[in-house]
């Protein structure tokens, strides 16, 4: 199941932000240690309790404090405008030793399953919050199973050092 938290259901949902950090910590190149987590953070969150799988996205208006302008200043200059957000925040979770990934088929439906899922729940977030454009920062395999499994089509593309880069999201349903 996915949920969208925002200020206005945040307290209900505390624990699940709690969980998604200490995901961050176990699967991430480096934890930004909720320096980027304030009033106008937005996120994607999914937990499946049949398989296990916890994951999920956090997304900041470029025009407030986020990772992306604090760290890439000189590619995103011109991206710090209303209706733009970043999303350099995601996390897909399988505990190591799960079963799922000694079936290549399961795990391939997990995957179309919950990137489908995730691509229709940030184009909800992007609706309810004016989002024209996200700007994805993240590893290059994360775009690529967004791209793969998800569908997501991101214009351009550009590749930074060490495996991360910057891909750009139009909502398609942006007015």
């Amino acid at each position: 199941m996915f949920k969208i938290i925002d200020q206005k259901n945040r307290n209900a949902f505390e624990e699940d932000i709690s969980c998604f950090f200490s995901l961050e910590c176990k699967d991430k190149l480096a934890s930004d240690g909720q320096a980027y987590d304030h009033s106008h953070s937005v996120y994607i969150m999914h937990e499946d309790p049949h398989t296990g799988l916890k994951a999920g996205a956090r997304l900041n208006p470029m025009t407030s404090k986020n990772l992306t302008s604090d760290t890439l200043k000189r590619y995103v200059k011109g991206f710090e405008t209303a209706g733009v957000w970043e999303c350099s925040l995601m996390v897909f979770h399988l505990e190591d030793a799960h079963p799922i990934y000694d079936d290549t088929r399961a795990f391939h439906r997990l995957c179309n399953q919950y990137y489908e899922n995730f691509r229709e729940t940030m184009i909800t977030a992007c609706v309810r919050f004016k989002i024209g454009t996200l700007l994805f920062f993240g590893y290059q395999d994360e775009i690529e199973n967004l791209q793969y499994f998800g569908e997501m089509t991101f214009k351009p593309k550009l590749a930074l050092e060490d495996n991360l880069c910057i891909a750009l999201f139009q909502n398609p349903h942006r007015h």
